[in-house]
């Protein structure tokens, strides 16, 4: 019954703050030819303020003790125009995808004249636009080949359940039917899912895109699930509020626990591999994988890529989430973890590449982090940048990681 009723009231609510249908069609979002966009929203008349919310605001510059500077997008209010419909219209952007939502009253809501939605999280529905030239073209669907992605599900012998992952294969991989291929293990960051690179990261048409331009080697890219309770995607699972899913926050989960594995989903991810080698025309050796994350999967990649010795030749973090009083056992980057960069770094690794924007979180987290890859010898690639933490800084990570590897 409690159920059923959340489910009412939440109708209830997009339906009392959705743009109502009927009346005047309201003209939808419209990318100006100075490459500035309006955004429109029709409201009943009861409504007070409606403010527009997105990436593509003015920000400003927010300083902090613990993360450096940061970026903070502070929703406009929008002014109704001569028709009775809300308006904004913005400056001039950049090329890249923005996404955005409004607030009617203070209640969240996306535009349903744009049919353009993405699930960035558990609950961050939001609209997105991209405005096309140069890096962000390859993130639009262009007339290349394209190929395939498949909701795999295999059994976890580590977790001893179902788990579901997202393969992409290139578009001749079907064709070639004798070829193998070198795979790319990506991972997704805290509160998000095995389909946030797909949604938000538009992974497939970058890889679609940087092959067919001859920039990347064809190749598998394997998008699994970095939360370790559930199955799937939250959303793809029953709803049951008891069953909350945990990521791989090492603190809360080892609270209470004796002999808790601090690093279960890396020690768990050879279930990954295994399915994966057995399933696909893999390379199946350390020159045939690579693996990279964010935030908190960059951490993953960090981890996964040292504690299995020579599985991994190539290695990307970007913006990994390396607080070492939460993160990691000792509350630090102990002797353990030191040793096994060093030994990981005497084993030898073709690309260690980490991104971070200088407006980003994890600006300063990284700092010691880099200072521990000095120390050990591992030689790696620092690729600073403007920006935050978002899939506006990963996504162009990515266009520039993916056309290093396998070479």
């Amino acid at each position: 019954m409690k159920k059923l009723l959340f489910l009412s009231m939440l109708a209830c609510s997009v339906a009392l703050h959705a743009q109502p249908r009927g009346g005047k069609q309201v003209s939808p979002l419209t990318i100006n030819k100075d490459r500035s966009v309006t955004v429109r929203y029709q409201a009943p008349a009861t409504v007070k303020e409606v403010k527009i919310c997105g990436d593509f605001l003015p920000f400003k510059v927010v300083s902090t003790e613990k993360w450096g500077d940061r970026e903070e997008f502070t929703p406009i209010v929008m002014k109704k125009n001569t028709e009775g419909v809300w308006e904004y219209t913005s400056a001039a952007l950049k090329p890249d995808l923005y996404k955005y939502w409004f607030e009617v009253d203070g209640v969240k809501t996306i535009d349903i004249n744009n049919l353009y939605v993405m699930r960035g999280g558990r609950s961050d529905n939001a609209n997105f636009f991209i405005i096309n030239d140069g890096i962000s073209a390859n993130y639009i669907t262009q007339q290349v080949p394209h190929g395939t992605v498949s909701a795999r599900w295999y059994y976890s012998p580590y977790f001893k359940k179902d788990r579901r992952m997202f393969v992409y294969t290139p578009a001749e991989y079907e064709q070639m039917s004798t070829n193998r291929y070198p795979v790319l293990y990506i991972f997704h960051g805290s509160s998000e899912e095995e389909s946030s690179w797909l949604t938000q990261g538009r992974m497939v048409e970058i890889m679609d895109n940087l092959i067919a331009q001859g920039l990347c080697e064809p190749m598998i890219v394997v998008a699994p699930n970095g939360d370790l309770d559930s199955q799937a995607s939250y959303y793809t699972m029953n709803f049951d509020s008891s069953n909350q899913p945990h990521m791989c926050d090492v603190q809360n989960r080892s609270r209470g626990k004796e002999n808790f594995d601090y690093y279960e989903y890396e020690h768990s991810f050879k279930d990954v591999i295994n399915f994966i080698d057995s399933n696909y025309r893999t390379i199946p050796s350390k020159e045939g994988r690579a693996v990279c994350g964010v935030s908190m999967g960059g951490r993953n990649a960090m981890n996964v890529s040292r504690l299995q010795r020579n599985t991994f030749n190539y290695v990307g973090l970007f913006s990994p989430a390396l607080e070492p009083e939460i993160h990691f056992p000792n509350k630090g980057y102990d002797q353990d973890i030191i040793e096994s960069l060093r030994q990981q770094a005497k084993d030898g690794v073709k690309l260690y590449w980490i991104g971070v924007g200088q407006h980003d979180l994890q600006w300063k987290t990284n700092v010691p982090f880099r200072k521990i890859l000095d120390e050990v010898g591992m030689k790696y690639s620092f690729n600073p940048s403007d920006g935050a933490h978002t899939y506006n800084n990963w996504r162009v990570y990515l266009t520039k990681f993916a056309p290093q590897l396998f070479k």
